[in-house]
Order: C-alpha cells, then sequence, then structure tokens
C-alpha cells in the first residue's frame, strides 16, 4: 500500500527542484490538493490556478486571481494604497513602507543619492495625493493617481509642493473622517517634505522627481492601472475572513521582469500586516487569525531579494504563516540572497530532486551526513603444497558520505515519454530538522485517483471578489470587464480594521 509522507506542522519548507524535474506535478499541485487552509501562490503561467482553483472552491475557498496584465476583466483587482491606514497614527509608516518598495523595485536597496532623496520627499506627496483623492473624488487613490500627480501636464511640479505647503489637510480629513483622525501629524509630515524638495536647486529637483517618477512608469499602463484601480479583498482577508481564501498571483513569463514590482508590493505588504501584532493568552489587542496560511512561492528567487521575507522567516509562524519555497538549486538561491542567508537556517524541513550543480550536490552530500563501514579482510599463508599454516583477519572502520556528490547528481529522475511528459516518479531526498535523511519518491498527482478527481474540477471563469457582486462575461463578449459596484464592509470585518 502507498503511503504519502505529509507535513502539517508550522515549520517552513525548501526545496530545490531543477527546471523540468516534476516539482509542478510532484510538490507544487499535490500540496494545493490538499492543503485545507488559505493560500498565496505565486503561479507563473497561471497553470495551478486552471487545476486546482475548482477543487479549493469547491470545499469553501474564496479564490482570487490577481493577473495584472489581465485584459478582459476576470482578474480580481487590488489596489496597494487601500492598505494604508489614512485616518491612524500608521497612515506615515505605512505610506513609507509602500514607497520604499516602490523606489527598490528589484530588492537592491536605496543605494544611491537620487533614490534616497526621492524617498524623502514621495512619502509626503502619496499621503497628498490620497488626501485630495479621497477629498474631492470619494474613494482612495491609486498608484496611477500618484504618477498622474507627479507627471500632471497642466502644472509643474513646484506647483505641486506648494500646494501641498499651503493646503490644510486636517481641515479636509475632518469631513472625510468625521469620526477621528491624525490629520495635525499628516499634515506637518506632507509640509515638511514639501518644504524640503522645494529647498532643492532647479537641476537637483528635477534629478530626483525624475527617479520618482520612473519607478512608477509600470502604473501608468492602462490595463495594470484598472486592475489597481480598486480592491476586491484586502490583505487582512486571507487570515482573518469567515472563510479561508486563496490567492493566485498570476504572471505571464513574458511579463515578469516588468510586473515584478507589483507583485513584490503585495507579498511585502502581506508580511509587515500580518506579523503586526500577536496575541498572548489575551494579554495584547492582538488579533488571532481565523486561518492558517501557506505562502507557496514557486521560481521564489524570480521575484529578487525580498528583505521582509528573509527578516519575517525567524518568526512569522508564530503568526500562522508557513512558507514554501521552491527555488532550482543553491546558487541561484546563494545567488539573490548571499551565500548565507537566513532561509537555509530557518526552514526545517527540505526537498531535493536529482541537483544539476556539484555546489548544490556538494551541500546535498553534507547535509545526508557520514556513514561508518566496517572492511573485513582475511589473508591466509601456507606452504607451497597448499596446506593451510596461517589465517589472519584484519578488520578496519573508514567513514564514507551516505551519498556521495556524485551519487547525489544520479538520483533518479522521473520517466518523460517521448513528448516530454512525465509517465514515472522519480526519487527525492527529504530532510528534516533533528532526524535522519530520508530517501523517498516523488507524488504524481495524476496518477492518484483522489487527486486526478480534485484535478478536473475546473477553474471558475471570474476570479471570486470579497466586496462586489460577480457577474460572468459573456463567452461572445469577453472584453467586458464584470460590473458592479463594491459592496460594504461585513460588520466583522469592520471590528477587525478597528483592532489593527
Amino acid at each position: 500500500m502507498q503511503r504519502y509522507l505529509r507535513h502539517s506542522g508550522p515549520e517552513h519548507i525548501l526545496c530545490f527542484a531543477p527546471t523540468r524535474s516534476g516539482k509542478g506535478v510532484g510538490l507544487i499541485l499535490p500540496t494545493l490538493l490538499s492543503w485545507s487552509d488559505s493560500a498565496v501562490i505565486f503561479d507563473i503561467k497561471g497553470e495551478n490556478w486552471n487545476l486546482t482553483a475548482g477543487y479549493r472552491r469547491s470545499i469553501g475557498h474564496m479564490v482570487l486571481k490577481f493577473d495584472p496584465s489581465d485584459a478582459t476583466g476576470v482578474s480580481a483587482c487590488f489596489n496597494p494604497l487601500e492598505e494604508i491606514r489614512l485616518e491612524t497614527i500608521h497612515a506615515i509608516p505605512d505610506a513609507q513602507n509602500l514607497v520604499g518598495m516602490i523606489l527598490d523595485p528589484q530588492g537592491k536597496g536605496l543605494a544611491d543619492y537620487w533614490n534616497k532623496a526621492a524617498f524623502a520627499f514621495l512619502g509626503g506627496t502619496l499621503l497628498h495625493c490620497m488626501v485630495m483623492v479621497r477629498h474631492k473624488e470619494q474613494h482612495t487613490a491609486t498608484l496611477f493617481d500618484l504618477s498622474r500627480t507627479l507627471a500632471d501636464a497642466h502644472r509643474g511640479v513646484r506647483e505641486l509642493f506648494q500646494e501641498m505647503l499651503d493646503t490644510d489637510h486636517a481641515a479636509l480629513l475632518d469631513k472625510v473622517f468625521p469620526e477621528g483622525h491624525q490629520g495635525q501629524d499628516l499634515h506637518a509630515f506632507i509640509a515638511s517634505a514639501a518644504r524640503e524638495i522645494l529647498n532643492k536647486a532647479d537641476n537637483e529637483l528635477s534629478g530626483v522627481v525624475s527617479t520618482a517618477v520612473a519607478n512608477l512608469a509600470l502604473y501608468r499602463d492602462p490595463v495594470v492601472a484598472r486592475n489597481i484601480g480598486r480592491s476586491d479583498f484586502r490583505l487582512a482577508d486571507l487570515m482573518h475572513h469567515e472563510k479561508p481564501v486563496s490567492l493566485y498571483l498570476v504572471i505571464s513569463p513574458a511579463d515578469i521582469d516588468r510586473l515584478r514590482p507589483l507583485i513584490r508590493i503585495v507579498v511585502n505588504l502581506l508580511l509587515s500586516r500580518a506579523t503586526a501584532r500577536l496575541e498572548f493568552g489575551g494579554k495584547s489587542e492582538g488579533v488571532v487569525p481565523r486561518h492558517r496560511l501557506l505562502l507557496l512561492l514557486d521560481e521564489f528567487t524570480a521575484l529578487g531579494r525580498l528583505d521582509s521575507i528573509e527578516r519575517a522567516i525567524a518568526y512569522m509562524a508564530g503568526y500562522g504563516i508557513k512558507g514554501y519555497f521552491i527555488v532550482q538549486d543553491i546558487v541561484q538561491l546563494s545567488a539573490v540572497y548571499g551565500k548565507d542567508n537566513g532561509l537555509m537556517a530557518n526552514c526545517h524541513i527540505r526537498v531535493a530532486y536529482a541537483p544539476n550543480t556539484i555546489a548544490t550536490a556538494q551541500v546535498l552530500s553534507a547535509m545526508t551526513g557520514k556513514a561508518t563501514v566496517v572492511e573485513k579482510k582475511t589473508s591466509l599463508s601456507g606452504s607451497r603444497s597448499g596446506s593451510l599454516k596461517n589465517a589472519s583477519v584484519s578488520v578496519s572502520e573508514t567513514v564514507r558520505p551516505l551519498l556521495t556528490e556524485d551519487e547525489c547528481m544520479r538520483l533518479p529522475g522521473p520517466q518523460k515519454d517521448a513528448t516530454g511528459k512525465v509517465v514515472a516518479p522519480g526519487d527525492m531526498l527529504i530532510f528534516c530538522a533533528g532526524r535522519p535523511p530520508i530517501y523517498g519518491r516523488q507524488i504524481l498527482y495524476f496518477l492518484d485517483p483522489v487527486f486526478s478527481r480534485r484535478a478536473r474540477l475546473d477553474a471558475p471563469p471570474v476570479s471570486d471578489s470579497l466586496y462586489r457582486e460577480i457577474a460572468v462575461p459573456s463567452v461572445d463578449e469577453p472584453e467586458h470587464a464584470p460590473a458592479a459596484e463594491q459592496q460594504d464592509k461585513s460588520k466583522g470585518y469592520e471590528s477587525y480594521l478597528e483592532r489593527v
């Protein structure tokens, strides 16, 4: 009888699986067809959505497909600025965190003067834009609005910064949030940002503003602008909605370089908000999550360096977040996060398919450990006539790796047919902290009747939405987006937002 090795604990998982090694059919799909709590899935090509969203919806999940390049209107929308708590004391740090992500789209840090100077004024400009749009248009501003504010065809940037100085933001917020706000602090922050940039010489001011505007170019794409024009979900919903939520971050391989900054913003915002506070036996104001969250990031390094994950991985399990990171090899991981990174140290479970690089094979060989081999040698002595006079036996102990580097690279991989389709599983190594290494066989979901039946359930034609009614677009008119107004948030959700 075949038994599966499963893990449901809080520990994180790191997988080494080269391209075309069967990681989709053996790791990702079996996980998504069996994990019952909320999940965030980085889904290049959208294959995981097509094969697992139907099942996850059938077990009561809300399934969300966020594809920023989708022009048909079937994708869920997400506005990162909805996550800024404008009326609270958290507005300024929320804005600064978001601005840091905008100005560092590749995760390399704010290394030069122009980015650092842009960071100093962009947070104030962002908050000014949000106050003005909320006051004039009664909705939350978007990153498209911010880009348009800085590159306004009808006025220069000095006029914008002078407006930031002269506007009474507290008075405007009185009308928007009559129940209370932090308008005076907000105005002081916005005005100081404007004064700092106005004190610069024209050439310097132009260079700083150009740096900020260049990093906002992505959000002027009309398709992207539409998909970030509102929020069909909030990041808090992933762990606190009454139903589990599965969020698929779908990107076409052709768009991954262009859209990477937006996906990085979503992941960074998720971790910063989900790990904000924790409840200890009712002694704090934190909120215990309703659902655990699986953060499944295939091709993890394609997102660039995510400092938020490297920092949070040491403690995010305590907040109910389980990381599942898949990379091709140790070289790829070290190239992005450095040789001495926190991911290897904090992932208590590591899974490996047959590696393609000697560096990965060396690490796996060292991780398997060594074995003591007893060698017994017998030597005989006697006369030439064949009579035996003496026999001596010597015993020696030698140490050798359980798996040498070349043996690791020769692990049997999955068998494929002439078209490249996997037809039989290969072997794999599993390392659990505190336990001996395990030599196992890959899972192939399509050979399991239960998994295969679940994968055949059709994915929804349109992503779910938590705050609006869904109208399934006509087959004859796929270009029409689902049309509906955003619904009011539930009382339970408002109560949660008040506490966080």
